[in-house]
């Protein structure tokens, strides 16, 4: 409903209800004032047109509630269909910006689809002599490949060539090894039986040299140090290990000095072990 057409009507209306009350009131008072003592009869009709009044008043009064509650109503349907108005226009926004931006984005494919399109076909006029570029290059490419397998066959077989010489050579220090090994082997074992042969003519030449200063010598040894030159002569002697008994040591000391020169090999490597040696003296085990 239009607000403004609703409240001319209702203005209209409540003149209308205000004219009749006017003209009701105004003929009562005329009547009044030239009524004859017959016509005071019809008072009741007076009456009668005072509740007439009552019940245009009350009428006016029940129409201005009833206009009130329509209004109050009309404020808010027009409230309820404004907010759903301005709810669907925010919808309609929304559709409205989405469909914007899908449309620029769709005029942004196909802008880059046509500059794609354009690109290739600018591209498209080099590609034969690209291709023949490419093909050249593959050419010498595969040329350079055979070239590289042929150094690559030949590094192998040189490769093999040298594992075959490596491996003579390993086998040949191996044997060189070996025999030496052996010959070190036959030389200790010569030094050793040199070393036992001197170290017991030491030892008997010692025994003749020995003096019994005791008349039982069961079980007495010394331990002594001795000192020799390069031709034999003992530099010196001394008790690394006492018997217990004095005279004992000291006849078995006056027996090596006696000994001097020792006897010694020609050759340094068991000379070496004479030099400087310790010789256990034990007469029992000597004779």
């Amino acid at each position: 409903m239009n607000m403004k057409n609703y409240f001319g009507s209702f203005s209209l209306s409540a003149l209308l209800h205000v004219l009749i009350i006017a003209i009701a009131s105004y003929s009562f008072n005329f009547i009044s004032e030239d009524i004859t003592p017959e016509i005071k009869a019809s008072q009741l009709n007076l009456e009668h047109t005072e509740h007439i009044k009552e019940e245009i008043v009350e009428a006016i009064m029940i129409d201005e509630v009833k206009l009130n509650q329509e209004i109050a109503k009309v404020k808010n349907e027009h409230q309820l269909k404004k907010e759903k108005e301005l709810a669907e226009l925010s919808v309609l926004q929304a559709r409205a910006d989405k469909a914007l931006r899908a449309r620029r984005a769709e005029e942004k494919k196909i802008a880059d689809l046509k500059f794609k399109l354009n690109k290739q076909k600018s591209e498209g006029s080099n590609l034969s002599s690209e291709l023949a570029s490419h093909k050249k290059e593959l050419e010498l490419l595969k040329k350079e490949r055979e070239k590289l397998e042929v150094q690559r066959k030949k590094l192998l077989s040189e490769a093999k060539k040298a594992d075959l010489a490596k491996n003579k050579a390993v086998a040949k220090q191996k044997a060189i090894e070996k025999e030496q090994a052996l010959i070190i082997s036959k030389r200790n074992e010569a030094v050793n039986n040199q070393v036992k042969k001197y170290a017991a003519l030491i030892r008997d030449k010692v025994v003749l040299n020995w003096n019994n200063p005791l008349e039982s010598q069961d079980g007495l040894s010394s331990l002594m140090t001795i000192r020799t030159s390069v031709t034999g002569q003992v530099l010196e002697v001394v008790i690394a290990r006492s018997s217990g008994n004095e005279s004992f040591d000291r006849a078995a000391e006056l027996a090596v000095l006696k000994s001097s020169p020792f006897p010694m090999p020609i050759d340094e490597e068991v000379q070496g072990h004479f030099r400087l040696f310790s010789f256990t003296f034990k007469p029992e085990h000597m004779g």
